[in-house]
């Protein structure tokens, strides 16, 4: 640089009457580039002076809301709380690798106001018979990552203590307009508390007040005596509803009393659970409440039998669709609601005890279709002259008879009803329902319309339709919620379809007829059915 223009920089940008220092020119340049041309979006809670390490981070915490900065970080080391931390609106705490807060008094760790995150550090707690929250959100703040974005992740939190106390992570919301939503929460790991996570939503005095649609993603919870816990009614004006639970890790202790226990609507759980043996209760680990509705359970190892549905049976163990499921040994079939194919194994033979299918072959394979609260059954034994059994339930109401079906029958029913479909209306013409899938009817008192093509009016108009579809044909099949047995008809090579005919009416055997379109050609559209176990 020429001695003048650095003469001019001196004494036009630094106001320098004495000769050049370029060291004295450099400095100011940082300067001005960190506090003018790079304004500071940092607070450091080193930075502010206090008694207690609590004083200290929320100073700092309280500078970054009135001076709208956005970050405070909290250094590498330990930090003594002794007092609530309230992360204030639309600032972040961030801790570093090694941050530590300890919590040694039986106090509320961190509140996060509306727009404020907590990302980053371990909070241990040190104090025997813990009761407290470690962080806590409250729906008065009215949190909504759309319009404030508030954030919890990569957090640890420990209870070291003998002790298994206090909540780790808690959501509530109980006033009116009061409200959680669309926030993202990742990347925690919950060790030995009361409860793991709990979101509670108890009853205003007046309007609606909800936790709902947050993901809770890459989760570690351990040694708790629960690990998550929801409550609320099933919808408003008080509920937790369509949260979904990712890429959970469970790990229970002998101290452990249950997995889940669920109410609301529509929140969903995948993951994996360990080691299953370490509970030493024996009873459900898993419990859908009495105002829950259309939850669902997909953890890996997760013991069905040890669930308990105290709410609506459209609440699942397991994804929508057809898997396979396992061995069902001494079993009560009357439990068995989930979609997906079981194999079946009952050497001292099938009980009425247990609802199954009393005379039929002890080995084979059990079918099962869901669509809501609404259930078939197909069991094929292994023996090639019994054909198959089937049932249903409508709703709430109790199972339908077995109907046993000869091995001739002409029902491709391992392919029926693979997928979910909608619910037929009153004045649907069922010659348009052709897609393959399962359907529910529930007509309340109106009966069938054989104008639209329906059953005839004499069928329960209660009840599954499922469809089969090939190339070249349709089969309908409808199993009605009653005693009626099951009503048939088929359309081949588009020529027409078949009239409604009924088979097994009064649970006794069905013994099909053709389903052929074709009067010149029976064999056509004949399914031959077989099993290998």
């Amino acid at each position: 640089m020429s001695e003048s223009k650095t003469k001019n920089l001196k004494l036009h940008l630094f106001g320098y009457t004495d000769d050049i220092d370029v060291k004295k020119i450099n400095d100011n340049f940082k300067k001005l580039d960190t506090e003018v041309i790079t304004p500071k979006t940092q607070v450091f809670v080193s930075d502010f002076p206090g008694a207690t390490d609590a004083i200290k981070i929320q100073a700092a915490l309280d500078f970054a809301f009135a001076n709208k900065q956005k970050v405070v970080i909290a250094e590498e080391r330990k930090y003594q709380l002794n007092a609530t931390i309230k992360i204030r609106e639309g600032v972040e705490l961030r801790g570093e690798r090694a941050t530590h807060y300890s919590l040694d008094v039986n106090l509320r760790g961190f509140e996060l106001e509306q727009g404020a995150s907590f990302c980053g550090g371990t909070i241990s707690i040190g104090i025997e018979k813990y009761s407290q929250e470690v962080v806590y959100l409250d729906g008065k703040y009215k949190y909504d990552s759309v319009s404030a974005k508030t954030v919890i992740r990569d957090l640890v939190m420990w209870n070291w203590t003998a002790t298994t106390g206090g909540v780790g992570l808690s959501l509530f919301s109980g006033g009116e307009t009061h409200q959680i939503q669309f926030l993202n929460i990742e990347r925690l790991v919950i060790w030995n508390f009361d409860i793991g996570i709990r979101l509670r939503a108890t009853e205003p005095t007046t309007g609606q007040t909800w936790i709902n649609a947050n993901r809770f993603d890459k989760i570690t919870l351990s040694e708790c005596n629960q690990m998550i816990v929801i409550e609320s009614n099933t919808t408003v004006p008080f509920e937790c509803s369509g949260n979904i639970f990712t890429n959970l890790q469970i790990q229970p202790s002998t101290t452990t009393k249950q997995i889940l226990k669920i109410s609301g609507m529509g929140n969903t759980f995948t993951g994996v659970l360990w080691d299953t043996q370490m509970i030493q209760q024996t009873g459900p680990i898993a419990e859908f409440s009495s105002t829950s509705a259309m939850n669902n359970i997909n953890i890996m190892f997760f013991p069905e039998d040890r669930c308990v549905n105290n709410g609506e049976n459209t609440n699942r163990i397991g994804v929508a669709g057809l898997s396979a499921e396992g061995e069902l040994v001494e079993r009560d079939w009357n439990t068995i609601q989930k979609m997906g194919t079981y194999r079946i194994i009952e050497p001292s033979g099938l009980t009425a005890a247990r609802h199954q299918p009393v005379g039929a072959y002890e080995y084979g394979i059990m079918t099962v279709f869901a669509i809501d609260d609404n259930v078939s059954q197909f069991y094929v034994p292994h023996q090639a002259t019994e054909g198959i059994y089937i049932r249903s339930k409508f709703g709430l109401t109790d199972w339908t008879s077995w109907i046993q079906l000869s091995s001739s029958a002409q029902l491709e029913v391992l392919k029926t009803a693979l997928i979910q479909r909608r619910q037929i209306k009153n004045t649907d013409d069922f010659n348009l329902i052709t897609q393959m899938g399962t359907y529910q009817i529930s007509f309340a008192n109106l009966s069938f319309d054989t104008k639209k093509n329906q059953p005839p009016a004499e069928a329960t108009s209660s009840g599954l339709l499922q469809i089969t579809t090939n190339l070249h044909s349709i089969v309908q099949l409808y199993f009605p919620h009653s005693t009626d047995g099951m009503w048939f008809r088929s359309n081949l090579n588009n020529v027409g379809w078949t009239p409604w005919k009924l088979s097994g009416k009064g649970g006794g055997p069905a013994i099909i007829e053709s389903l052929s379109a074709d009067p010149g050609n029976p064999a056509m559209g004949k399914i031959w059915i077989r099993s290998d176990l």
